[in-house]
């Protein structure tokens, strides 16, 4: 058990004797565990919970991260998803949810990993072939829902709500633009390409003359 590991004394007490684990998603094909337990810091209790997902694909496999510590403490070295698997499982959710879907923390992630992450075209499609394929949705053929402008004008009020209650400021205001960002990052993956092509923040798809170039 990872919260019961000895480690450096960082003012972190784990209760692991208060550790519960129940099943969650009992609808889907494939589900999950929920772990709940406490934590304390100088005495202040944290509650924890941690989800912890069953039989999603990942492309092109987990990776190492180092994950970065406070006070000088020793970082910890994690596997975790890829980048390309976490846009295809947002952006799959995405299209699922339309105009009903409220998790507007999803939109704004994709808009950061655009903004920040040069990603090779041929993973992130076949990232989202086999994220949508596993989960049963088609790749779009048109712009869906969740990134028309009436989804834009729908949410627009709870995008500014959640920018300001996250303190994400670096995010543009207004929903419709990060829509539009959105669009011209996520829909050319649907389609067929040649050659190899690169998404560069500021730069939208490029395409490349020697592979990784």
């Amino acid at each position: 058990m990872i919260c019961a590991q000895p480690v450096d004394d960082d003012g972190v007490v784990f209760d692991v004797d208060a550790l519960e684990a129940a099943l969650i998603r009992e609808e889907a094909e494939y589900g999950g565990v929920r772990v709940r337990t406490n934590a304390t810091i100088a005495g202040a209790r944290i509650p924890i919970q941690i989800d912890v997902g069953f039989g999603d694909v990942v492309t092109p496999g987990p990776v190492e991260i180092k994950y970065p510590s406070l006070l000088g403490a020793p970082t910890a070295r994690l596997r975790a998803y890829p980048v390309d698997t976490v846009v295809a499982e947002k952006f799959e959710a995405l299209v699922t949810l339309g105009i009903a879907n409220s998790r507007l923390k999803d939109f704004y992630d994709l808009w950061l990993i655009a903004e920040t992450f040069e990603l090779d075209r041929s993973i992130l499609a076949a990232a989202l072939r086999h994220t949508f394929g596993r989960r049963g949705t088609a790749l779009p053929s048109e712009t869906p829902t969740g990134l028309s402008e009436a989804y834009a004008e729908t949410w627009d009020r709870q995008w500014r709500a959640f920018l300001g209650r996250e303190r994400m400021a670096a995010a543009p205001q207004v929903l419709a633009a990060v829509i539009a960002d959105l669009r011209r990052f996520l829909l050319p993956l649907a389609e067929p390409a040649e050659g190899d092509w690169r998404w560069r923040p500021k730069e939208g798809w490029v395409r490349s003359t020697t592979r990784g170039g």
